[in-house]
């Protein structure tokens, strides 16, 4: 026994104590005798208790040993010494059994599962008996609960006596804890669940490894049927093959793997894409894997064939005819006898003469007011960037309507989150928090690294509080659960990760729409707030007057690289800017004082600009001349529509007798013949039909 246990044994026994007697009370009986021998603090009592317990036991009353090897298996018990963890006695643990040494204790943000028991002190009554799961650093238990399982390893069984300041506080739990009660627990850690590392604390084994696994779960979801969620999976997959410089990861010699695995998976992406239409995407992921070939003629034979033949399917739906028709011919100069490459060349040549046909049939409406403007839809490059609107209220009026473009070959996952809290089409969570902005409010407003231009002090109201008005710098909305900051939700069941792909996009300036991650944490050392990867939610952020150091405005780089910047504003930013008039409380993160309110009224999406310029178009040709409807008729002689259309044209500017002969349309040269190469019949292969590479690992 240490020296110091039997100094303070000594003391009790001193003090009129019977160490016999005393062990062989209960632990509440004990704690009375111990309070009546002068013992008042709990945590001298507590301590005692420990070192009785862990006292020689005399030969008179020695308990008897256990009857055989197994017996003393299932009976072994471990006193620990007593662990002052706040070392303020408030929150005192013994351990009783210990856990398994070659695990680690669990970090910040691991997810534990323990069983416990807990007792009101000090006439230990228990009032809950349960198996739980919590996210340590999120708060979901009391404090002293958590910090105890952060010290604690898997297996481990301890004692906890929680003092009220860490357990339920003054305010208790009613109806079963009281208002400043103490609290007993005995708690096993049963298993943990490591954080999501960060991209960089990964070895080059550990990346590829992960790659392999992302990889053959976007195949899984690809053959669901989830084109978005393999597109995810596929682009994360990717990020991790290439470092911050898009240098290949890949372990000393193996470097032909790694960018194999790479390949497979850029050009994975393109056809996930392809199935979403998002042509952009496509070209730029295909694009990416003709750069990445070394031997595009030899063994890479087939991954060149297959990416230019993506693009220009991609090419084909931006209507980039001449591109695509470029890239066919080198696929059909490669392998002559592809079936797929001869069925889009055909599709291609539809395409561009119906295109030419047409401007056709709007070239009679040249002397018309659309003269100068483009209807020839077939030629245009369509965005494939959705769009979202908020309609908020400031302090009850309304103000002119946000709309925001996402950026969705960027970060699709991230903006799909968004546009569906704007919509509301996922209904509420598993928690029951409705999943829908409209009704919310923007929480804060951030000021700049400059001085308030202007600075108003209220302390006079009797609040004591000081006020400011700042030059801008963001504003900060989407709390779906809370309202405040402190939380938020996502339709993917729970925080997902940041998509930062190596080309992201840089905070550099007002308008741009980023995540803003659902739990800060303070950094000790520095006593700044540092960002936590991979929290994103519901909250997001909107820079307004924010520049970068060179333009002369606050340095907010810091971001980029953090934040996942999805979005930009095009409509509405002086609505944004009208939320820094807000009176703000610098004290409380800048949260818009409980005067004002910024409410999102409305929330939706938008159709495309494309679209609403195509239907306005159409509209104004109905309004202006009728007769375009035969346009409309597949039935309708093409020279007639465009003779009938043309003397509409002169009938509504006036031009005299519509009987005239209408000016002669001269409509545009039709296209180039394509002339396909003739097949050879020695090269009688064609591209594999497999969608997804399923081999490219191998």
């Amino acid at each position: 026994m240490p020296a110091e246990q039997s100094d303070t044994l000594a003391q009790v026994v001193a003090k009129g104590g019977d160490l016999a007697a005393l062990r062989a009370l209960s632990k509440s009986e004990l704690q009375q005798a111990l309070k009546e021998l002068g013992y008042a603090k709990l945590g001298e009592r507590v301590r005692l208790t420990a070192a009785i317990a862990a006292a020689e036991v005399p030969a008179a009353w020695s308990p008897e040993p256990p009857a055989d090897e197994e017996a003393c298996d299932r009976t072994m018990i471990v006193h620990g010494a007593v662990q002052d963890i706040f070392d303020d006695g408030g929150l005192l643990k013994t351990t009783l059994r210990k856990g398994d040494a070659s695990t680690s204790m669990p970090p910040l943000f691991s997810k534990v599962k323990v069983r416990y028991i807990a007792s009101l002190l000090p006439e230990c009554r228990s009032f809950e008996a349960a198996v739980r799961e919590f996210v340590l650093g999120e708060h979901e238990v009391p404090k002293g609960l958590e910090k105890c399982v952060g010290t604690m390893r898997r297996g481990e069984t301890c004692e906890l006596i929680c003092r009220a300041e860490y357990a339920y506080g003054a305010v208790g739990r009613p109806p079963d804890v009281p208002p400043g009660t103490s609290i007993r627990y005995e708690v096993e850690l049963i298993s943990m669940v490591l954080p999501k590392k960060d991209r960089s604390e990964y070895t080059a084994a550990e990346k590829i490894a992960l790659a392999q696994a992302l990889k053959a779960k976007g195949t899984r979801e690809f053959g669901s049927g989830l084109w978005l969620e393999a597109q995810v999976s596929y682009h994360e997959a990717s990020r991790l093959l290439l470092t911050e410089y898009e240098e290949l990861v890949a372990e000393p010699g193996a470097e032909a793997a790694s960018r194999q695995l790479l390949v497979a998976c850029l050009l994975n992406i393109a056809q996930c894409a392809l199935k979403r239409n998002e042509w952009s995407a496509a070209e730029r992921a295909c694009t990416e894997t003709l750069e990445r070939l070394t031997d595009p003629l030899g063994l890479e034979k087939e991954s060149h064939i297959k990416a230019l033949y993506r693009r220009a399917k991609a090419r084909t739906g931006r209507s980039e005819f001449s591109d695509a028709r470029a890239d066919l011919k080198a696929v059909l100069s490669l392998q002559p006898s592809s079936r797929e490459a001869r069925e889009l060349w055909e599709s291609l040549k539809d395409r561009e003469l119906s295109a030419s046909r047409s401007e056709g049939k709007v070239y009679g409406l040249m002397t018309s007011k659309l003269l100068y403007r483009e209807y020839n839809v077939g030629r245009r490059r369509l965005s494939t960037y959705p769009r979202a609107f908020f309609e908020l209220s400031i302090d009850g009026v309304r103000m002119p309507r946000i709309v925001f473009e996402l950026f969705v070959d960027r970060a699709p996952k991230t903006c799909e989150n968004f546009r569906c809290l704007c919509t509301g089409e996922r209904g509420v969570s598993t928690r029951g928090t409705r999943l829908h902005y409209k009704g919310t409010k923007f929480h804060r407003a951030v000021p700049t690294d400059d001085l308030p231009s202007e600075y108003i002090n209220e302390s006079a109201d009797g609040t004591g509080r000081n006020f400011e008005i700042w030059k801008g710098f963001l504003v900060q909305g989407g709390d779906i659960s809370h309202g405040d900051g402190s939380g938020g939700e996502s339709i993917w069941g729970g925080p997902f990760e940041d998509e930062l792909p190596l080309d992201y996009v840089c905070h550099s300036g007002p308008g741009l729409l980023s995540m803003a991650g659902s739990l800060p944490m303070r950094d000790k050392a520095s006593e700044e707030m540092m960002h936590v990867p991979h929290r994103n939610t519901s909250q997001f952020f909107i820079t307004t007057n924010a520049k970068n150091a060179a333009q002369g405005g606050s340095a907010i780089r810091h971001f980029d690289g953090h934040h996942v910047c999805f979005g930009r504003v095009v409509e509405g930013m002086s609505t944004v800017n009208q939320i820094h008039k807000c009176l703000v409380d610098p004290t409380a993160f800048h949260a818009i004082d409980e005067r004002h309110s910024v409410e999102i009224v409305d929330c939706g999406h938008l159709k495309s600009k494309e679209d609403a310029e195509l239907e306005r178009d159409e509209a104004e040709i109905q309004k202006l001349h009728p007769a375009s409807r035969i346009l409309d008729k597949k039935e309708a002689d093409e020279d007639e529509a465009v003779e009938v259309i043309t003397r509409a044209t002169w009938a509504v500017l006036g031009a005299g007798d519509t009987d005239r002969a209408a000016p002669a349309a001269q409509p545009p040269a039709p296209p180039p013949k394509l002339e396909l190469p003739k097949p050879t019949p020695k090269d009688d292969g064609a591209i594999t039909s497999a969608e997804i590479d399923e081999d490219a690992d191998a």
